[in-house]
């Protein structure tokens, strides 16, 4: 495409390359070109690329067929021995955490003039303190290039940005990288992006779904917010205070959808492993009853909605995508769906399984509803040929998980005369607010900075 053409001229125009595309613009396939184009100059020899395991076929197998005329040696690293031959490696972040197969990497890396591809680059964007980031700086030092790949190169802040440059361009003070000079960035200079609307995509509405709390619900909710009150006053310096804020946040998000997740987010990842009741709560029994009474009391409203709106999507031949950011949200809504053969994936699902399900909601015709979360299937998986519709039982503050699960049906590839529609169930007065303001600011300050600024209209509620 032309906006390829232009961002292969771009990257290769400059010492090391960022490529912040949405997802679909063809990243993959521009870069192999970009690395293509630089071993013709005799500028670079191997392509080293560090991805999430979901990319690993599209690297390895599926891109390089489409790119190449000849036939290159890729090979994925798994911990084994490198073959002397390999032209393309391909390995994972968690790989490089282990320092046996960092070295081993560092070692293949040194020998000859590599180029370091970072695809899914926001999952390093922790800096300093990060353990991967500390991987990726030593594998970037011994690179003659690296090259940064991802739509959503600052979910928070100018520092997750910040953060990335300082491993593609190690030699700039960090001084120079301000939030100020972020702000002055432009397209076609230290980064590239091709846009939704550059790419034609089809219209996508967001609609937002206010919804009433039962008073069974508001009295829990309302209780819990003032037990955890103290956690929310606590300074973001330290990092204990910080994971008790955590805690808080993610208590008060499963009170907004369903209080009675609570009495079992022991037992869930989701919950930070969390210990029912916490200690905040322990002088209150007749709080911690009414949680652990509250499933046999009610169907939680946001649930209600989400079954009435399965149902009339079932009946027009429709599938609809289910997302949420707990797992007791997940577990809950498959049995309520149950008549619709929901397909569930979240973290705890092998890969095997991962790999029915997806296979499931996309073949099987009575298959109606895919129920997963941003953390699992938020990346690396395309379901826009078969779904146009999902719903968002609730979100969290992380942005850059929201409009990468944003992308997974509105994608190139869709016909002009379909309309995406994306549907987020608030429920009043609860923390469900407070992050639809936090994420507008965030989307609003990456657009400012990418010069998208349709990334608002494509990402935010009309």
């Amino acid at each position: 495409t032309n906006e390829q053409k232009f961002n292969i001229k771009s990257m290769v125009s400059i010492p090391n390359g960022a490529n912040f595309s949405v997802p679909g613009a063809g990243k993959t396939m521009t870069t192999l070109a970009t690395w293509q184009f630089l071993r013709t100059k005799e500028k670079i020899d191997k392509l080293l690329i560090i991805s999430p395991k979901s990319a690993f076929e599209a690297w390895a197998e599926e891109e390089p067929k489409e790119t190449f005329i000849e036939d290159i040696k890729t090979q994925i690293f798994i911990g084994g021995a490198i073959k002397p031959n390999t032209e393309i490696l391909i390995t994972n972040y968690e790989k490089l955490e282990n320092n046996k197969y960092l070295n081993r990497i560092l070692i293949w890396a040194s020998r000859q003039q590599t180029m370091l591809v970072l695809d899914e680059a926001h999952r390093v964007k922790g800096g300093g303190d990060s353990t991967r980031w500390q991987a990726c700086k030593k594998v970037a030092e011994i690179s003659a290039r690296v090259d940064l790949l991802t739509g959503t190169p600052m979910p928070q802040d100018y520092s997750d940005l910040r953060n990335l440059l300082l491993l593609s361009w190690r030699n700039i003070p960090k001084s120079k990288l301000s939030d100020s000079n972020i702000r002055e960035f432009h397209r076609g200079g230290l980064f590239v992006r091709t846009t939704k609307t550059e790419l034609g995509l089809p219209k996508l509405e967001i609609i937002e779904i206010p919804i009433e709390q039962s008073e069974v619900q508001k009295q829990i909710y309302s209780a819990l917010k003032k037990s955890y009150a103290g956690s929310f006053s606590l300074p973001m310096d330290q990092e204990a205070h910080f994971r008790k804020r955590g805690r808080a946040v993610m208590s008060l998000i499963g009170a907004s959808t369903n209080p009675g997740l609570l009495a079992g987010m022991h037992n869930e990842v989701a919950f930070l492993n969390l210990k029912w009741p916490p200690k905040e709560l322990l002088h209150n029994s007749t709080l911690i009853e009414a949680v652990e009474n509250y499933v046999s009391l009610e169907i939680p409203p946001k649930y209600k909605w989400l079954i009435n709106f399965v149902d009339a999507a079932s009946k027009r031949q429709e599938k609809v995508l289910v997302w949420s950011s707990l797992v007791g949200n997940l577990k809950a809504v498959e049995r309520l769906l149950k008549p619709y053969n929901p397909a569930i994936v979240f973290g705890g699902t092998s890969a095997d399984d991962r790999k029915s399900a997806i296979a499931k909601f996309k073949i099987d015709k009575n298959c109606k509803v895919l129920i997963t979360n941003p953390q699992t299937l938020g990346e690396g998986i395309s379901l826009h040929k078969v779904c146009h519709t999902a719903v968002y039982i609730d979100r969290t503050y992380n942005a850059g998980q929201y409009l990468q699960s944003l992308d997974r049906i509105h994608r190139l590839g869709l016909p002009k005369d379909i309309v995406t529609r994306i549907y987020i169930l608030r429920s009043k007065n609860t923390i469900d607010q407070a992050i639809s303001i936090r994420l507008e600011s965030k989307v609003s300050r990456m657009a400012n900075v990418l010069n998208d600024f349709g990334l608002v209209q494509d990402s935010l509620p009309n």
